[in-house]
């Protein structure tokens, strides 16, 4: 198996952990692979391609990416420099990681790979709505060559973000209508949570054009996972999804195609 691994670094002090780690990731799943490094900071000029961030990491890694033929390779492993020092990625998430590659690469022409999560509005539910979300957190994870030819592209036009999201200098994120309201919910919860210990890190000290940034980054985490499974892909989550939750949520998830939005 052939893998090309594009690792996007914002921070210096990030950076060097985020590469060797990647990298430890990348040689368990193949010998055969590519490391490009894209710095979205114009400061750190060691990386194989200087990136725009015109739209955060997913323009970083469509940038990448366009420096390879993606057809030369098997699987397309995809992270930022948060994977693993913001949060928990040891030996066994790279086993685990690998395993799952392994067999989805050898069982599917089209998959995505990563830690899957849900979110779920039961009063929208009880009003027949689409009430359920699913989405792959990108901090990590792996697409299939084919899925990503058939997406056109890990992210989103930054043109048509900016339509979608625009910053309102009185009341601060303006989305527009095609924005799914339980989009809208995931991308509020995620920048202005009730709590201190949940949602983004960063969200309480970050200005309104960071925000801005940010929120086109979780409108396109949500999207990406939309785009895949409208391409036929076959979700492989990292982390447990035998919960009975989790099973109850698949079947729910499926039940509600039908509901409008």
């Amino acid at each position: 198996m052939k893998v090309l691994g594009i690792l996007v670094v914002y921070d210096r002090e990030r950076q060097t952990k985020a590469r060797q780690v990647f990298q430890s990731l990348l040689v368990n799943c193949s010998r055969n692979y590519t490391l490009c490094v894209v710095s979205n900071n114009p400061t750190l000029t060691t990386a194989e391609v200087i990136g725009s961030n015109s739209a955060a990491e997913f323009s970083g890694w469509d940038e990448g990416i366009s420096q390879h033929n993606i057809d030369d390779y098997d699987a397309i492993v995809l992270a930022n420099d948060t994977f693993c020092t913001r949060r928990k990625f040891d030996e066994s998430d790279i086993q685990n990681f690998t395993r799952l590659l392994i067999a989805e690469a050898n069982n599917h022409a089209h998959y995505i790979v990563g830690e899957m999560h849900w979110s779920i509005n039961y009063a929208r539910m009880f009003k027949v709505r689409k009430f359920l979300l699913r989405w792959v957190r990108t901090s990590v994870f792996a697409i299939a060559p084919a899925t990503l030819r058939a997406i056109q592209g890990v992210g989103i036009d930054p043109r048509t973000l900016d339509q979608l999201i625009q910053i309102h200098p009185a009341a601060g994120l303006n989305y527009a209508d095609s924005v799914a309201p339980l989009a809208k919910e995931r991308i509020q919860a995620w920048l202005f949570p009730v709590a201190e210990s949940e949602g983004w890190h960063t969200a309480r000290q970050a200005d309104l054009k960071l925000l801005h940034l940010k929120a086109k980054s979780v409108l396109q985490e949500i999207c990406l996972s939309i785009r895949c499974e409208e391409a036929g892909a076959w979700f492989a989550p990292l982390n447990n999804q035998k919960t009975l939750r989790n099973i109850i949520f698949r079947i729910l998830y499926f039940f509600q195609r039908a509901l409008p939005k």
